[in-house]
């Protein structure tokens, strides 16, 4: 299923990974990222050049966010390299918070406390990043570690959950995924 561009259209999600498990390449947070949300299309093996908005790479290479194929964009503050490496365990994980321009560009936010508070990392709406493409799709390529990806409602705007009765809310903005992940 792909998502067209336009009313703020955004995925939030949690990112942790399990340092007790270890992946093909080793354990978390070596080599462990999230490769996502926002692909170019579905056909292509993850993470290659379909990225669109994507927090991708891991730490050391130095993770980024991508906006137009992998191994791209602006590097990830330390701040965030931090907290990805401390997020071993759902309780401790990274919210993350892609919204798409309506046209071009991404604006990448990430929150440890449960999204009260919001870093804003790169923000490139409307100016530059991407490929102006129209439908896009989700997807993470979570590479060599155990990574988690959890679905987070917080601030979808549905029906029953609105700017005027949800204080979490975001007006205006809609989610990509309704009901589910």
């Amino acid at each position: 299923m792909d998502f067209s561009r336009g009313e703020n259209i955004r995925c939030t999600f949690l990112a942790w990974g399990d340092p007790s498990k270890n992946g093909w390449q080793g354990a978390f947070p070596a080599v462990a990222s999230v490769n996502g949300p926002w692909r170019k299309n579905n056909t292509e093996p993850a993470p290659n050049n379909s990225q669109e908005a994507c927090f991708s790479l891991w730490l050391n290479q130095p993770l980024r966010f991508s906006q137009d194929e992998w191994n791209t964009g602006p590097p990830l503050s330390g701040s965030y390299n931090a907290a990805w490496a401390n997020s071993e365990d759902k309780a401790s994980a990274v919210l993350h918070r892609v919204t798409l321009g309506d046209e071009i560009g991404a604006k990448a936010e990430w929150s440890i406390d449960g999204g009260a508070t919001w870093v804003e990392e790169v923000n490139s709406v409307g100016n530059s990043g991407g490929s102006q493409l129209d439908n896009l799709f989700l997807g993470f390529a979570t590479s060599g570690a155990a990574v988690f990806i959890d679905r987070d409602r917080r601030g979808d705007r549905r029906p029953d959950r609105d700017a005027r009765t949800d204080p979490h809310a975001v007006p205006g903005a809609r989610p990509a995924v309704r009901g589910g992940f």
